[in-house]
């Protein structure tokens, strides 16, 4: 459960984050569009410097991971959230096969610092230049060795910065320095996964341990009926059943816990999934 200070930083100061739940990998050469092609359920319509948000799936047409693309002249960076490295990289190789692409593991040689809050832009233009302000949601720009995302899920500003591990210590010493300027706090993966509850973005961790049926999560808008991908005749050959259950957002004026029943006219119509 996070805490007080934790919840009142990412609503009204800035919270940073060791991301450690998000794995990157970078797809380089000239087969990286034709392999991701065959794995991305969304047609790959991205710019360089633009992002976006899908997921992966298994042969099965099941969610197996939370996955943000971002297009870096023709080569992607894949920020993934829901596969520990090893699956991650055993699934690309997999599925990627014959594709002249080179699978770059980033997790042994970079890290992931995240900035959420209101004034999180602040805190980047001291620390990555005045440039960065103005960066849209859901792009990404190269500030020297860093790669600044602004792709933040809390409901507030939300960069995450890709940089070399070896950097990691002198950004946190920055990020004490301007601590009290800002009200810099440090919070956990459950402080952000509330926000995002809050803010009706999807959570691997949570619903998605409930299901991975994207027709139940209300997903598909992440994936594409036009086009062949891992997962897709699975998903085709489900395309006319009903969907029997659904993932929706109820507000409750006394606690709820995951699991707890919910009724409607005295009859269970489903159970608390986050």
């Amino acid at each position: 459960m996070s805490s007080e200070r934790e919840a009142t930083a990412l609503r009204h100061s800035v919270a940073w984050t060791r991301s450690d739940h998000i794995h990157s990998v970078r797809l380089e050469g000239p087969g990286a569009f034709d392999a991701l092609d065959r794995i991305c359920p969304l047609e790959l319509y991205l710019r360089n410097g633009q992002m976006l948000l899908t997921v992966f799936l298994d042969t099965e047409g099941r969610i197996i991971a939370d996955v943000l693309v971002s297009n870096d002249d023709d080569e992607f960076i894949l920020s993934v959230e829901g596969m520990d490295d090893a699956a991650l990289m055993e699934f690309l190789r997999e599925h990627t096969q014959g594709t002249d692409t080179q699978i770059v593991g980033l997790d042994d040689s970079h890290a992931i610092i995240s900035l959420n809050g209101p004034y999180a832009w602040e805190v980047l233009s001291e620390l990555a230049g005045a440039t960065l302000i103005g960066l849209p949601y859901m792009t990404f720009y190269h500030a020297g060795s860093w790669v600044v995302m602004r792709s933040g899920k809390t409901g507030e500003y939300g960069y995450d910065i890709l940089l070399p591990a070896g950097e990691v210590p002198g950004l946190l010493a920055s990020l004490e320095s301007l601590q009290a300027k800002f009200e810099i706090f440090e919070v956990g993966l459950d402080a952000l996964d509330q926000c995002s509850l809050e803010n009706c973005f999807f959570s691997i961790r949570r619903e998605g341990a409930v299901t991975r049926d994207p027709r139940q999560l209300q997903l598909q808008w992440r994936v594409s009926s036009r086009k062949q991908f891992v997962g897709s005749e699975a998903l085709a050959r489900t395309a006319d059943q009903p969907v029997t259950h659904r993932t929706t957002t109820l507000i409750s004026t006394e606690a709820v816990e995951v699991g707890d029943e919910v009724f409607l006219d005295g009859e269970v119509v489903g159970r608390v999934a986050n």
